[in-house]
């Protein structure tokens, strides 16, 4: 069953339709950047019908249009800001040094101004914050390294000056701000900001009245609101103008879940309600995430050794797809998302040559990776150095224009003609449709569209290059100014967003559904950034008055990066874990709450990308035989875990058990699904022995889940990662999972979770919290007649006794499992058939979950009931059923949940009515094992080999 879903434009589509016919030409759709009208569009026409389309924009170009004013260039406002700096503080700091400072203070009023503070207050409690001497608390040490090359005489261990420098500018910020506003309105300009908050408070005196042209306006896929936003929202609301599309999934916007990625969707929550949306009826469009719609998404984590290898990935990944045949209508559900914008480059050399189906890049390209950067930079050097470069650099013919007045100028003028020549190079160079003409001749046309704008900022009088004015600049700061303003710059790829295979940048994927996604550099540090604000207001002023903070920032990404999944069919998510010094590459937090997501968990697949040389072929491995060298001690005593080793594949069996190979502890610092598993059981033995292992009735054990009895949970918890024999790394979150998963089983066994299921729990009286078993089994080996002895031994988590309804009185062997799912059991044949061919009729047999249809645990715990049975300690239990039960803690919440096995059509209610057919069985098995004669084959089932550790070993992932 293919998983993809509509679309959330197509559903957006479907509605504007249903509403306005085929003629939308008086509705605005306004998205959150450009990029989704395209595809909105062509969802709109279907078929050969004829409609008129609706206006398409974005926030900041409605913004635009309402007002008088012109967005001003940033260099020109920086400028305007220094001349206002310079003024106020009676600094003689060079224009190139101010000018980091400056966009961060424009950074500052710009989010002032979307958030509608009130500047006076929040510049008087500034003041009153650095009086109180907060002055050392806002700053991290990367700050500390900006302000020694701004004061320029900074010492760690005398702040006074770096002190007063600091207090200067806070108290000169009002000045500056109302300063700047003054200047640029003088002139018909802004900031963008500046020019939304004109915006509205013209609305809302009324002295701005909307266009006439549309009816209504349609916000399509917005997340996060400024204040300027939702105030715009709300007065197009009043007057019945407004339609709101908002893009989500239940699974973060109203899950309870503690361990639900809820931050995702914090700001959505609010939205909703003071904004309804328009497809609130529509709930199979918002409720896929966790697999709802009937199928689970397929989720692959990669940890790679190095960037270049997660590049080199991409052709492998894109030769999995679709049997490696992705068509150019698969290619366009396909997108590789690039959380680090300078794997684009690498990326685009990893495509294969070879393809049926076009590539579009929506990802800027950085301008500084460019051979045009390399080279302007190379001309600015020689200028600075060199006096006699006008003469010798120039081709023979160039004509220049005449001398400036000023030595700087001049030398501008003729950086920008080298650009130019160097341009025309290279589009001799490449072919006109090759990318890296396009790339490289975009590059020169951008760097000389900048040198233009300096020498317009010059020729108006905004910079001086002669004179003695604070706005004077020399060549040198010309030039470092020009470096800063070139290194922000990316290079935009032109192309028809709706065709072909898709690479692009997170923000690029807002509104966007795909099929297949492919994301790359998804590291802590990377997605989200590092959580710093790079502001001159603190934290805490900035929280009080609802400005932007880094943790908002924070939860925006996190929700780009589940809105972009919910739909798909699959994910594969690469990040970088090399280590560096004393740095070692991690996966992004997000990253890490999906694996400890109850519900997308249990989805995830996880490998390793090695950069480890390796011979065109392998050799091939002779595999020893019993008879040769299988060591006496190891046949004689069995687990149902290596049982269940050797059911999936014979080969991994014999690496594992026999040669005792392991591969490295590689966890990238996440605990491994087998050490969570490991706190958990010690966790329910600790509390279960706490109190008394005999004749708990079950209703009884809903004291404990009162407040007053969490403190001694949270120490059983604690103490359960102290176990002697492996202590476990403790962290906050896998303390929280695991709390969770004692106060869940507390919870079922008390009869608080309700069940669909017959099979309720009554009561229930404990007989071992946890307890060790073993049975000695007559196995025949070698000859006829020829008989040995084997051990079955094992840890049972839990034996029971327990009143289920349509049962009775029955014993209960009880084995937790902290991931997987309840798997059906047709008969004994497939518990013992791990390793059979999928059927190759059925194409939903190839789903990424095919692996779960693996009866292990239903085996396991069969095999646990037979030790039970075997035993005589408990014989005194003879004559009551014996029930195996998986409790999957993480799906105890689940409506209907049942944790009696399905064997043959229905729930396994008595263990003893196929003791004998599955002693038989496992004897066979047994046999079948210590045979001298066995070769231990691989298995016939490649989805065990896909992330095998000793695939290599075998040949099988190629």
């Amino acid at each position: 069953m293919d998983r993809y879903i509509d679309s959330f434009l197509q559903h957006v589509a479907a509605s504007l339709k249903n509403k306005f016919g085929e003629n939308l030409s008086r509705v605005a759709v306004v998205f959150p950047n450009k990029r989704a009208n395209l595809f909105l569009n062509e969802y709109l026409v279907t078929g050969n019908e004829v409609m008129w389309a609706p206006t398409y924009m974005t926030i900041s170009e409605l913004f635009t249009s309402l007002s008088h004013l012109q967005i001003a260039d940033p260099v020109d406002v920086v400028c305007r800001l220094y001349k206002h700096y310079a003024k106020a503080t009676n600094s003689n700091e060079s224009l190139d040094y101010f000018y980091g400072w400056g966009e961060r203070l424009l950074a500052d009023f710009d989010d002032l101004d979307k958030n509608l503070g009130d500047a006076d207050k929040i510049f008087r409690d500034l003041r009153e914050y650095q009086e109180i001497g907060a002055y050392d608390e806002i700053l991290d040490e990367d700050q500390i390294a900006q302000l020694r090359k701004f004061a320029g005489d900074f010492s760690v261990k005398d702040r006074s000056k770096i002190r007063e420098r600091f207090m200067q500018l806070w108290e000169a910020m009002l000045p500056l701000y109302k300063g700047l506003k003054e200047d640029l309105s003088k002139d018909g300009m802004a900031y963008e900001g500046q020019l939304y908050r004109d915006v509205l408070e013209q609305l809302k005196r009324q002295e701005l009245v909307l266009p006439a042209q549309f009816d209504y306006y349609a916000f399509v896929g917005f997340n996060v609101l400024d204040s300027v936003e939702k105030e715009l929202f709300k007065l197009l609301q009043a007057e019945g103008k407004a339609l709101f599309y908002w893009d989500y999934d239940v699974h973060y916007v109203n899950n309870n879940d503690p361990l639900a990625p809820t931050e995702a969707g914090v700001f959505l929550q609010e939205n909703l309600k003071t904004f309804p949306n328009e497809l609130a009826n529509d709930t199979g469009l918002y409720n896929n995430l966790t697999g709802r719609s009937g199928t689970k998404l397929g989720i692959t984590f990669v940890a790679a050794d190095t960037d270049a290898i997660q590049a080199q990935y991409v052709d492998q990944w894109l030769s999995t797809r679709c049997d490696g045949k992705l068509d150019s209508n698969e290619a366009r559900q396909t997108a590789i998302v690039l959380c680090d914008e300078g794997q684009l480059l690498p990326v685009l050399h990893a495509l294969p040559k070879s393809k049926g189906y076009d590539v579009n890049i929506t990802k800027g390209f950085p301008l500084t990776h460019t051979p045009a950067y390399a080279s302007v930079i190379r001309f600015m050097n020689e200028m600075l150095y060199d006096q006699n470069v006008r003469r010798c650099k120039l081709p023979e013919g160039t004509k220049l224009m005449p001398l400036q007045q000023s030595e700087a100028m001049d030398k501008l003028l003729v950086v920008q003609q080298l650009v130019k020549n160097d341009a025309v190079d290279v589009r001799k160079k490449y072919k006109i449709d090759d990318w890296k003409n396009i790339l490289y001749t975009e590059s020169y046309f951008q760097i000389y569209t900048i040198i233009s704008r300096f020498v317009k900022l010059i020729e108006t009088g905004t910079l001086s290059t002669e004179g003695t004015n604070n706005l004077y600049i020399g060549l040198d700061t010309l030039f470092k100014l020009l470096k800063q303003v070139m290194r922000s710059q990316t290079i935009p790829f032109h192309g028809e967003p709706a065709v072909g295979l898709q690479i692009m940048g997170v923000l690029e994927t807002r509104c966007l559904d795909f099929k297949h996604v492919l994301m790359l550099s998804v590291g802590e540090g990377i997605l989200p950034q590092k959580a710093t604000d790079a502001s001159f207001i603190p934290f805490l002023i900035r929280k009080r008055y609802g400005l932007t903070t880094y943790v908002r920032k924070t939860a925006v990404y996190a929700y780009y990066f589940y809105r972009l999944m919910q739909r798909a069919q699959d994910v594969t998510l690469v990040y970088n874990n090399s280590t560096s010094g004393t740095h070692r590459g991690e996966m992004s937090r997000f990253m890490r709450g999906m694996l400890y997501d109850p519900q997308l968990g249990e989805s995830i697949d996880r490998y390793h990308l090695r950069s480890v040389p390796r011979p065109l072929s392998l050799p091939e491995l002779k595999i020893c035989t019993n008879a040769e060298n299988m060591e006496q001690p190891f046949r004689n005593k069995f687990s149902p875990s290596a049982l269940n080793t050797y059911l999936s594949c014979n080969r991994k069996f014999y690496y594992h058990y026999i040669k005792h190979l392991r591969k490295p502890d590689d966890t990238d610092g996440i605990i491994a699904p087998r050490d969570l598993g490991t706190v958990f059981h010690r966790a329910a033995q600790l509390f279960y022995e706490s109190v008394g292992t005999q004749r708990i009735e079950s209703k009884s054990l809903r004291n404990y889940l009162e407040d007053r009895y969490n403190v001694q949970l949270q120490d059983i918890v604690r103490k359960a990662f102290l176990n002697p024999e492996k202590p476990i790394e403790r962290t906050p979150l896998v303390e929280t999972i695991v709390n969770k998963f004692l106060h869940d089983t507390i919870k079922y066994d008390s009869g608080e979770f309700n069940t669909d299921k017959a099979l309720t729990l009554n009561s229930l009286e404990f007989i071992a919290a946890e307890h060790y078993a073993e049975v000695l089994l007559k196995v025949p080996f070698g000859k006829e007649d020829n008989l040995v002895d084997i051990k079955l031994y094992g840890e049972i988590d839990r034996l029971d006794l327990a009143e289920l309804e349509g049962v009775g009185r029955c014993l209960r062997v009880v084995d937790y499992k902290t991931g997987g799912s309840s798997v059906e059991v047709k008969n004994m044949e497939h518990m013992f058939n791990h390793q059979q061919k999928e059927d190759s009729k059925k194409e939903d047999s190839k789903k990424k979950d095919s692996k779960k249809k693996d009866p292990k645990h239903p085996f396991q715990t069969f095999a646990y009931c037979l030790l039970v049975h075997e035993s005589p300690e408990f014989s005194q239990y003879k004559s009551l059923p014996l029930v195996p039960a998986l409790y999957y803690v993480h799906h105890f919440q689940q409506k209907g949940f049942n944790p009696y096995i399905s064997f043959e059509g229905k729930s396994c209610t008595d263990f003893r009515a196929y003791a004998e057919e599955f002693k038989s069985k496992l004897i066979g098995l047994l046999s079948e094992i210590i045979d001298p004669k066995n070769p231990f084959e691989c298995t016939n089932n490649k989805d065990t080999c896909k992330y095998c550790d000793f695939c290599d070993m075998c040949g099988r992932n190629s």
